[in-house]
């Protein structure tokens, strides 16, 4: 009986343990690690709700808008490489270039090498960049005076380096001058070609000739990289390019080897010349402008020989500084006044009573231009 009894009580006893245990575990199984418990249990996590903004970014955005997207985020990615190997080969170059103020898209891996490529080019020709600095000096006041009373952007200066190196050049489709310019082109703009005058190579009337018509086609394009790009190859093949291809960025379009490199040639120099000392490049020579007066013609110079000759000027000299006197002639264009450009140190040599203004040969050149001379002196003594 007593035995019964003893057994009873151990049982009621442990059903009372057991049953406090249980209600312990019950009230700390939240905090209870999986290593305290007596059996493995893991709490599945909760799942995070996305914000609303981007739940409604996710809804309005395609697959290939997503798509799109990470193409930018990778093409930024490899820029950025580009770059920084750019600026470890060639310290100081500008990483947020720009082309009259337009920002060149160096995220596009594309235009990052090959802007790399010409930049390395022209930083290589150290002596090349070191005469444009030398020579520029002699044209650089006229030709920004031109461009900024045109509204032109500074830049583009340095288009006349890319286009000839400050050279009167010919090209292979007849272009000429400084600015290169076509015939039927520099006709628009008011420059005379004739027999004996061809002002395509003065580089003064050709430096403000280019400044409007540059000016022209950046209204016609909207931009400076497209009215640089139809400067080159010509406005009516840049539209058709901009039509055919879908895209008016110059930088997007597949366009012939030269005009596709012209606006990062423009730029490659432009950094150059602006930052000289900071890539090893030192002025070739100190071209500064020839001290010179101006003579107005207004009748036919049957000679222009003998003109040189009576200015006291060797004929060379005078056809160097009036590179547009493309005759041994000058024909006088009805109503029109030429401006020759003498040097200043040819009248040094004159007696006083020899400084006279000449019209050097009588209109219907019965006279010689020695003649109209002594003709002038004689009225001008009586």
């Amino acid at each position: 009986m007593r035995f019964a009894t003893g057994l009873l009580l151990v049982f009621f006893f442990s059903g009372v343990l057991i049953t406090i245990r249980l209600s312990v575990f019950a009230q700390n199984r939240e905090t209870t690690t999986p290593r305290d418990l007596p059996f493995s249990f893991t709490k599945p996590k909760a799942k995070k709700e996305a914000p609303d903004s981007v739940k409604k970014k996710a809804e309005k955005m395609d697959f290939a808008q997503m798509k799109k997207e990470k193409l930018k985020k990778d093409s930024i990615k490899m820029a950025k490489s580009v770059i920084s190997q750019l600026a470890i080969k060639y310290p100081g170059m500008p990483r947020n270039a720009a082309f009259c103020g337009e920002k060149i898209p160096v995220e596009m891996p594309t235009v990052a090498e090959k802007f790399n490529g010409i930049f390395q080019r022209y930083a290589g020709a150290k002596g090349l960049i070191g005469y444009y600095l030398g020579i520029s000096n002699r044209y650089k006041k006229d030709f920004q005076s031109a461009m900024r009373r045109n509204g032109i952007p500074a830049d583009l200066f340095y288009l006349v380096c890319a286009e000839s190196g400050f050279a009167n050049l010919t090209s292979s489709k007849g272009a000429k001058g400084f600015f290169q310019f076509m015939e039927e082109t520099a006709r628009d703009y008011g420059l005379e070609v004739s027999y004996t005058v061809d002002e395509r190579l003065h580089p003064s009337k050709s430096a403000d000739a280019a400044s409007r018509y540059l000016k022209n086609l950046r209204s016609s394009l909207g931009s400076w990289t497209l009215a640089a790009a139809a400067y080159n190859m010509g406005i009516g093949a840049v539209e058709a390019t901009a039509s055919s291809q879908g895209t008016r960025s110059y930088y997007q379009m597949n366009l012939n080897p030269e005009t596709g490199e012209y606006v990062y040639r423009i730029l490659a120099i432009k950094i150059l010349m602006e930052n000289p000392k900071g890539y090893g490049i030192y002025r070739s020579g100190n071209y500064q402008p020839i001290p010179h007066i101006v003579e107005k013609v207004r009748y036919h110079i049957h000679d222009l020989k003998e003109y040189a000759n009576d200015c006291n000027v060797d004929y060379a000299t005078l056809k160097i500084l009036n590179p547009w006197l493309i005759s041994d002639k000058l024909w006088i264009k009805e109503g029109k006044t030429y401006e020759i450009i003498l040097p200043k140190f040819s009248y040094q040599k004159i007696s006083a009573d020899e400084r006279i203004p000449l019209p050097y040969v009588d209109p219907d050149g019965s006279l010689t231009t020695a003649q109209v001379r002594e003709t002038i002196k004689m009225e001008l003594n009586q």
